[in-house]
């Protein structure tokens, strides 16, 4: 059983509308401003624009575009991950076609559904860990890289072990 969410939704921008979500898009900033962070167990979010789609066979129908994408992983349960996505994407979603009143939570729900893609992959190296656990192991991760270069400037290895059990545990 996976212990993450991986949701992907991509929905043609309505009409008139590709400058300002360009613009909003790029006003979202770095990570640490996203509302993609608002999500609860966020793992991983990405916002973009797709400009332009064409058949990769070369068939003479025109390229079809822009579309918004969006792509988060987060922790379980879905349903959360999906009202926060509502609630972190609401503006931009606004500005695509057919999007419904973005405070109706639930057509707009409905609507994220009709526009999922759904991923059989994921990127996350760590997708059967959760948010708080990958947290965890990362800080461990850091620990051990302190406690390792600080030995590197101990001269001798006497007492290496004891200083390692002071410092991690026996478990």
């Amino acid at each position: 059983m996976s212990r993450h969410v991986a949701y992907t939704v991509m929905a043609p921008v309505r009409a008139g509308e590709r400058d300002g979500l360009a613009r909003a898009i790029e006003a979202l900033g770095p990570s640490d401003g996203s509302p993609l962070t608002a999500i609860p167990g966020l793992h991983m979010g990405r916002v973009t624009l797709i400009e332009r789609l064409e058949d990769p066979r070369g068939a003479t129908a025109p390229a079809l575009g822009p579309y918004l994408f969006v792509v988060v992983d987060a922790d379980p349960p879905e349903a959360a991950v999906v009202e926060g996505l509502a609630r972190a994407c609401a503006p931009l979603f606004a500005r695509c076609e057919g999007c419904p009143d973005t405070d109706d939570r639930r057509a707009l729900a409905t609507w994220l559904a009709d526009h999922r893609i759904k991923d059989s992959w994921t990127i996350m190296p760590y997708a059967e860990h959760s948010l708080p656990e990958v947290e965890r192991a990362l800080a461990l991760r850091e620990r051990f890289g302190r406690f390792a270069a600080a030995e590197a400037l101990n001269p001798g290895a006497a007492g290496l072990r004891d200083r390692f059990l002071a410092e991690f545990g026996a478990g």
